[in-house]
């Protein structure tokens, strides 16, 4: 809930402003969040090495790394060699993530790591059905977002998470009525 609040609070006053001439720059400044148009040819490069490394690690380790995710006692006693998979995981999420709030800062990268999964996890009754929601509403989400971004000139990242923002009581609302 209050991480909820905090990316609907700093994505929505952004959005609320946007209009003024010193508004948005303010609260920009005070969220320490730039423009998604600032990434270079050098920062595609190093995202595209980073998800060539994680699919790879992907393909190769699906099932430890589940087993992992799911029950990691269960994993270390069927032989799975947890710590440097942790190691190893901690590592490239740390870097993903670094990278992330360097080129779209910390608003846009927190938001697509937390709304996407909670949305995802109010609509799916399956933890694996929430493992392919979840990135599916999070590009989903960002492709509306950067559209209604650039129909209403507004900061695409601020959109966009807004937009999660927005749907997340909804998907709430959704597992609400599921259970009555």
């Amino acid at each position: 809930m209050t991480g909820w609040l905090y990316l609907l609070g700093g994505a929505g006053s952004v959005v609320v402003v946007s209009r003024s001439p010193h508004g948005e720059e303010e609260v920009r400044r005070l969220l320490s969040s730039s423009s998604l148009l600032g990434a270079t040819r050098g920062d595609l490069i190093e995202f595209a090495v980073l998800t060539a490394v994680a699919c790879v690690v992907i393909v190769l380790w699906w099932r430890p790394i589940l087993l992992w995710i799911m029950d990691p006692t269960t994993a270390a006693a069927t032989g799975v060699r947890v710590r440097p998979l942790q190691l190893g995981l901690a590592a490239g999420l740390g870097v993903g993530i670094g990278l992330s709030i360097r080129v779209s800062g910390l608003l846009y990268t927190f938001g697509c790591l937390v709304l996407p999964a909670l949305i995802a996890k109010s609509l799916a009754r399956e933890v694996r059905t929430m493992f392919v929601m979840s990135p599916l509403i999070g590009v989903a989400g960002a492709v509306v977002g950067f559209v209604l971004a650039n129909h209403f000139d507004v900061p695409p990242g601020q959109m966009t998470v807004a937009l999660f923002g927005v749907v997340l009581p909804l998907a709430w609302s959704a597992r609400w009525i599921r259970r009555e």
